[in-house]
C-alpha cells in the first residue's frame, strides 16, 4: 500500500476515552484527501483493512463511527476501480479465449476461501463476502447502521461493473424493497450492473411486479427510472413505454 496507514493507531484512538471526537477527526482528517490514484491499495492489503473495519463496527463510539465510514468510503469502495487498474497492467487480457474471459469475470464469495484462483478474484472475493455481511447483518435504525449498507451496495456495484456475480441477484431485489432511497437506489443500479453480463437472462413475473411496486411507492425520480432501465433492457418495455411510466409517477407524486 502506498499509503502509510497506522491501523493499530486508528483503533486505540477509537478506544481512548481521553481523546475527543475534534481531536481524533482532525488527526485522521489527512485520509479522507487522497485520490484515487494515490491510494494504490494491493491485494495483499486488504485483510488488515477490512479486518480494521470489522473491528471499529464494533466500537460504539462517534471516531469509530466516523473512521468506519472514512475506510469504507475512501479506501474499501474504491478497491475494485484499484484491482481493475493493476489486473489491466499485470495480465495479458487482449490474447485472452473466450474460457478464460469466462473465469476471470465470473466473482463468487466462496472465492474469498480459495487461493488457487487468480490474485485479483481471490481479492474481489474478499470484498465481495464483506459487503454481502454488511448488508445482511441486523437491522438498527442508526444513521450509522444504515450508511454502512449504503457503502456497502456501493462496494457491491462497483464490483458488478466487473463481474458478473450471480449470487447477489436475491440479495438486491430483497434490498430494493427497503424504505431507504439511497438502499433503493443502489441495489437497482447494481442490479443494472448485473443484468449487464447476462443479457439472455429474462425478469421473472414476480421481478417485474417488484419493480413495479417499487415504482408505485417510491417518491425518488432515479430510483424509478432505475427500475424502467432494467426493464427496458430487459424487454419488458421499451422508451415510451418508459417516458410514459415516468410522466404517470411524475402525476402521482406532484414532480
Amino acid at each position: 500500500m502506498t499509503l502509510q496507514i497506522d491501523f493499530e493507531k486508528i483503533l486505540s484512538s477509537c478506544k481512548d476515552d481521553t481523546l475527543a471526537y475534534k481531536d481524533a477527526k482532525k488527526q485522521f482528517q489527512k485520509l479522507e484527501s487522497y485520490s484515487r490514484r494515490e491510494l494504490n491499495i494491493k491485494p495483499i492489503d486488504l485483510p488488515i483493512l477490512l479486518d480494521t473495519h470489522r473491528q471499529l463496527r464494533s466500537i460504539r463510539n462517534k471516531k469509530a463511527s466516523y473512521l468506519e465510514q472514512v475506510l469504507l468510503h475512501n479506501f474499501i469502495k474504491e478497491c475494485p476501480t484499484l484491482l481493475k487498474w493493476q489486473e489491466e497492467e499485470e495480465v495479458d487480457l487482449e490474447n485472452e479465449t473466450l474460457e478464460e474471459v469466462k473465469k476471470r469475470i465470473t466473482l463468487k464469495a466462496a472465492y474469498a476461501q480459495d487461493d488457487t484462483v487468480s490474485k485479483y478474484l481471490h481479492a474481489s472475493a474478499q470484498l465481495l463476502q464483506f459487503a454481502i455481511d454488511i448488508v445482511n447483518s441486523p437491522k438498527n435504525k442508526s444513521a450509522r447502521y444504515r450508511k454502512r449498507v449504503e457503502k456497502a451496495l456501493q462496494l457491491i456495484y462497483n464490483l458488478s461493473e466487473r463481474y458478473f456475480i450471480p449470487e447477489v441477484k436475491a440479495l438486491l431485489y430483497q434490498k430494493a424493497e427497503n424504505e431507504q432511497d439511497q438502499i433503493q437506489f443502489w441495489s437497482l443500479s447494481a442490479l443494472e450492473a448485473y443484468y449487464e453480463y447476462i443479457w439472455s437472462e429474462k425478469l421473472t413475473e414476480a421481478e417485474i411486479q417488484k419493480l413495479n411496486d417499487i415504482i408505485n411507492t417510491t417518491e425518488d425520480r432515479s430510483i424509478v427510472v432505475s427500475c424502467c432501465s432494467i426493464m427496458v433492457d430487459k424487454g419488458v418495455m421499451d422508451d415510451m413505454d418508459a417516458t410514459i411510466t415516468v410522466d404517470d409517477w411524475k402525476d402521482r407524486v406532484d414532480y
